[in-house]
């Protein structure tokens, strides 16, 4: 092979602008040059893509039925609070959600799938004479519902079950006459609208908690639905309700508060969406006038399902996710979205009854404001999520299933770009470049142009033919040292030379490939789908995976041209078997060996810390015998798998096993 520089025919290909987002729906050779097959755990605003936001577990719930968590911000100055239902019992975190408690006297049914939370404002009451009056103050109550149970409220100083059963006379009884017992409910319009089954009924004015007028006025009892309700939202403009079933959706106008106009208000029950339904009730948001929610074919919004009813073009949201979505399982109930500012986030049961992708829409990769799709997220299970403001910032929390089958709340969108301080696993696979042509090419080597770099990054990275398999290119550690306070540092000193707290800026990096790497002769399809090496072929692309915060600003790819003229043959059949498995490795066999991505890393780190008796809030059991009186030391030992490096794995390890040891302990780190 003659050197680089007198290779005349070496061609590049890449993409500096990533502003397009993922689709992983579209033929990879043929997406635009701004654009990537799919993303795993990277944002894409400003035109690179780089580690997305990160998270933090808040708190550990016991039990094992997860049913769903809210937040709760009383009326009265009371503490922002996270209500989580496990195993039928509710559980309340208060600021800043690093213990719970229980809220005795409330039990769900504990084999119950969901549990709802619906806020609510009160606004008016009854006196023990059945007479109904103003509350000098509205204070918001929390409506808990579960299908089967009674319904539960909260309002941040006292809580119960509510009896719904009727009270029998003109006049309203005190203890009776309750919110009725349902799943899916909404606040709109100053009243609660439940479901249960089929039907939807809808409280007093001002008051969640009774149910009387439908009992003296001549205006029915209940909404009928064609089928069961499976999931209640307010619409965007606050006019009325959208109440759905699996195969269509209607619209209920909650604004008009008389009660006993209802029945003659033409419209007033309208279907709306007579072929799009809702098979997910946590999927149902509103972001920014907008109402999202998935269907039984995918992700839907308002203004698309509205147009199917005029065209006979089903118009998917989500087609670009189709390497999920085609993993998703049959019971796609359990599906949960939530919104941070312009990101959508969807997770889904992709690979797993849980949801262990969550997909991310930005309304606003770049200045035009044009979505785009960055990819999916892991690293949790999302099953309910949920924001608030407090202390004047806007926070996510959510409700997870995690791997190791504990139930936790975590924060995310944390402008860290680790989870519990750890570095983040990210990968990025770039759209196929033929060159401008589908002559065939030998890959020669690759450039990558990398941002955003601090503290430590491990990176590898492998070219992808159109054909065959993947191969590696390259590995590399980065150590971009970040500015803080270091314990056994000195600072301060004599201008212009001092280091008091001189902060160090995030790095860049120019990364080569090696070149003419050969590919993996135990991971081929040479000899079964092609009689080409991996490294000739007419297209390649790039798949990167990386631990840590760093960023992709641009890519290049080098080929040259193969010598070996085309012509014409004749084919021969083919005898089997001759397989290819799902890593894209060949063989003349059924089931043929071998990852391209191999090997996989594993490390176990034991981290101990000792901590004061008083100030910890782990209990005796996680500690160990080497403590002085007045002390506990707890110890963690965490085992972490990169498929990166080793070094990445000892630092997952080390940084699990610590965030761990003091989590226990009580203290965040």
């Amino acid at each position: 092979m003659p050197p680089r520089e007198t290779q005349g025919d070496l061609q590049p290909a890449g993409s500096a602008y990533l502003i397009g987002g993922a689709d992983s729906f579209t033929q990879p050779m043929a997406l635009e040059d701004t654009e990537v097959v799919m993303g795993m755990n990277v944002v894409n605003r400003g035109g690179y893509y780089r580690t997305r936001p990160g998270t933090r577990i808040m708190s550990n719930l016991i039990g094992g039925n997860a049913q769903g968590g809210a937040f709760f911000v009383p009326s009265n100055g009371g503490t922002p609070a996270y209500v989580a239902a496990v195993d039928g019992k509710i559980y309340v975190s208060v600021s800043p959600f690093r213990a719970y408690i229980q809220l005795d006297g409330l039990q769900f049914n504990p084999v119950s799938r969901f549990v709802s939370f619906t806020l609510c404002e009160q606004s008016t009451d009854y006196t023990p004479e059945g007479q109904l009056y103003f509350l000098e103050q509205p204070k918001t109550v929390l409506i808990m519902q579960d299908g089967v149970t009674r319904a539960a409220y909260w309002d941040g100083v006292t809580h119960g079950h509510i009896n719904p059963t009727p009270s029998g006379g003109a006049e309203t009884e005190v203890g009776l006459d309750g919110t009725k017992i349902g799943l899916w409910s909404v606040w709109s319009n100053n009243r609660l609208w439940v479901s249960r089954g089929n039907q939807i009924f809808a409280s007093d004015i001002g008051n969640p908690l009774k149910f009387t007028e439908s009992q003296y006025l001549n205006e029915g009892r209940a909404f009928y639905l064609t089928g069961d309700c499976t999931g209640i939202i307010e619409t965007p403009d606050k006019d009325g309700i959208l109440a759905f079933t699996e195969k269509d959706g209607t619209l209920l106008l909650s604004n008009i508060q008389d009660r006993e106009l209802w029945l003659d208000t033409s419209g007033f029950q309208k279907t709306i969406l007579p072929a799009t339904g809702c098979v997910a009730p946590r999927s149902l948001v509103n972001q920014y006038g907008l109402t999202w929610w998935f269907s039984a074919t995918g992700l839907q919004n308002l203004n698309s399902a509205l147009n199917q009813n005029i065209t006979s073009k089903i118009d998917y949201q989500d087609m670009a996710m189709m390497s999920s979505k085609l993993n998703i399982g049959p019971d796609m109930t359990v599906v949960a979205a939530g919104y941070y500012e312009n990101y959508l986030v969807m997770s889904v049961p992709s690979g797993d009854p849980y949801n262990r992708h969550t997909w991310v829409l930005d309304q606003s990769p770049f200045e035009q404001n044009t979505n785009a799709w960055p990819g999916y997220w892991t690293g949790w299970r999302p099953l309910q999520w949920s924001k608030a403001v407090i202390g004047g910032r806007e926070r996510v929390f959510f409700i997870s299933h995690d791997y190791d089958g504990v139930n936790r709340v975590w924060e995310g969108f944390l402008p860290e770009r680790a989870d519990n301080g750890c570095a983040i696993t990210c990968s990025l696979q770039t759209k196929q470049h033929n060159f401008g042509t589908l002559d065939r090419k030998i890959f020669r080597f690759a450039r990558l142009y990398a941002s955003q770099i601090a503290g430590k990054v491990s990176l590898r990275w492998w070219c992808i033919p159109e054909n065959g398999s993947p191969f590696q290119i390259g590995t590399k550690e980065i150590v971009a040292t970040t500015g803080q306070v270091y314990p056994d540092s000195a600072y301060g000193g004599v201008a212009p030379n001092d280091n008091l707290f001189r902060p160090n800026r995030s790095q860049t990096r120019i990364i080569l490939s090696e070149e003419d790497a050969g590919g993996n002769d135990s991971c081929t399809t040479c000899g079964v789908e092609r009689e080409l090496l991996n490294q000739i072929d007419y297209a390649f692309g790039l798949f990167m995976a990386w631990s840590g915060n760093m960023g992709i600003t641009a890519y290049q790819i080098y080929v040259t041209g193969d010598k070996q003229k085309d012509s014409g043959k004749c084919e021969e059949n083919e005898e089997g078997p001759r397989s290819v498995n799902g890593d894209g490795c060949g063989g003349l066999e059924l089931f043929p060996d071998g990852n391209p991505f191999g090997p996989t890393y594993t490390a176990e780190a034991t981290i101990c810390i000792t901590a004061n008796n008083a100030s910890s809030a782990a209990s005796s059991s996680d500690s160990s015998d080497a403590s002085s009186p007045g002390t506990t030391t707890y110890c963690s030992t965490q085992e972490r798998t990169s498929v990166i490096s080793q070094a990445d794995a000892d630092r997952r390890a080390a940084c699990a096993a610590n965030f761990d040891a003091h989590f226990r302990a009580g203290i965040f780190v």
